[in-house]
C-alpha cells in the first residue's frame, strides 16, 4: 500500500472537492432559476455541500443558495450560516 502523506491527502480532498464542485453546480443554478423550490431538497443540498465548504469555490456556491433562500426562508438559511460560523470560522 503506498504511503499516505500530507502532500498526498491535499491532493486528494481537491480532487474529491473538485467532483463535488461539478455535482452540485447543476443543482445551483436550478435553484436560481427557481426549478428547484421544495425547501427540504434545498436543505439537502446545503448539507451535502456543507462539507466542502473549506474550499472556496463551494463557498461561493454555498452562499449563492442562502441569498435565494434567505428572504423566504430566513430560519434556514440562518441555520445553516450559524453552522458555517461554527465550524468554520476561528
Amino acid at each position: 500500500m503506498p504511503e499516505t502523506t500530507s502532500a498526498n491527502l491535499g491532493a486528494d480532498l481537491k480532487r474529491l472537492s473538485d467532483m463535488a464542485i461539478l455535482h452540485y453546480e447543476p443543482f445551483i443554478k436550478q435553484i436560481e432559476s427557481e426549478k428547484i423550490s421544495d425547501i427540504t431538497e434545498i436543505e439537502r443540498l446545503l448539507d451535502g455541500m456543507f462539507d466542502f465548504c473549506y474550499d472556496k469555490k463551494m463557498l461561493v456556491l454555498y452562499k449563492r443558495v442562502l441569498r435565494k433562500i434567505v428572504y423566504k426562508h430566513y430560519d434556514v438559511a440562518k441555520r445553516h450560516i450559524d453552522a458555517y460560523r461554527d465550524w468554520y470560522e476561528d
